[in-house]
């Protein structure tokens, strides 16, 4: 299309969440342009590319020079070095969580965005929905003071689970994988926080304490467990407080849009705030790696403010 200015996006990553959830909303979204694919598998990136009527790049450095915008959808530890590139290039990001495997790294990519001017977005997927804002904030004035938090799953042992494939999943465990959704809801009910407790459990079981400025968190996560079960409740001085009850599917479309949308007012020099960016996502991974450190050293353990 001629004199179109609308934001160039491009994806690295071609999985299941890739495939399922970022490749469809950036194709349907008129605000912005499909620009390209990378993947480390180049017939899936080419295969994904065509299904949305993209373009598929055999080096991921010359699609983040060519459009405006990248949306991660690849493993920590490969989004990392990538993220780096595309913010030091001025591109707005789509991050996936964790932003890093330490404090240190995700402080470095954080430090990165602030410092080249570029907006970002850490895709915590059902907290991008604008009704979990306003939960949040009514939950907040309400006087929330512990949050009782389960993310118990079979992602890594049930043959059907798309995720269950993962290398890095089975390495790190639902710690990493599920717990910074759980750590950001808490941060943002409880405020910051100050010190960390977790036990480790049969299996990949984890449970984990986290001392707030508000309150208490508690967090159960297991990744390979024989029966699956997931909820949230928070307790409050005017009783118990539960989260929007969405389908999956589509919260993950709704943030997905929303995302996109902040990117593209970035891209174009629009201003457009803080949406749980990098340096929000730096203290997730802070609370994260504070817990990895409990549960080896058998310590409780102190974050300084």
């Amino acid at each position: 299309m001629e004199n179109d200015d609308r934001a160039r996006v491009g994806l690295i990553g071609t999985g299941p969440w890739a495939a399922s959830v970022h490749a469809p909303a950036i194709a349907r979204d008129d605000r912005v342009r499909f620009g390209g694919v990378w993947g480390r598998n180049p017939d899936a990136a080419r295969a994904l590319a065509d299904a949305h009527g993209a373009t598929a790049y055999a080096d991921p450095h010359e699609l983040i020079d060519a459009v405006d915008v990248v949306v991660f959808a690849v493993p920590p530890d490969v989004q990392h070095p990538l993220a780096l590139t595309a913010a030091r290039a001025g591109r707005q990001l789509l991050l996936e969580k964790p932003t890093g495997f330490s404090t240190a790294c995700a402080l470095v990519l954080a430090d990165a965005v602030d410092e080249h001017g570029v907006a970002s977005v850490v895709f915590f997927t059902a907290q991008l929905a604008p009704e979990f804002d306003a939960w949040v904030q009514r939950t907040r004035d309400e006087g929330a003071w512990l949050a009782q938090m389960r993310n118990i799953a079979r992602t890594l042992v049930d043959p059907a689970n798309p995720f269950g494939a993962s290398a890095w999943r089975h390495e790190r465990g639902q710690l990493w994988d599920s717990a910074p959704h759980e750590v950001a809801m808490a941060l943002r009910l409880l405020g910051p926080a100050h010190e960390v407790q977790c036990l480790r459990g049969q299996g990949d079981l984890s449970l984990v304490t986290i001392g707030h400025a508000g309150g208490s968190a508690e967090i159960a996560l297991r990744g390979d467990a024989p029966v699956s079960d997931v909820g949230t409740r928070v307790l409050t001085r005017e009783g118990v407080a539960v989260p929007p009850d969405n389908d999956w599917g589509d919260l993950a479309a709704s943030a997905a849009e929303r995302a996109l949308g902040h990117l593209a007012e970035a891209a174009a020099g629009r201003a457009t705030g803080s949406l749980l960016d990098a340096r929000f996502a730096v203290d997730v991974t802070r609370v994260l790696e504070a817990a990895e450190r409990s549960a080896r050293d058998g310590v409780r353990v102190g974050l300084s403010a």
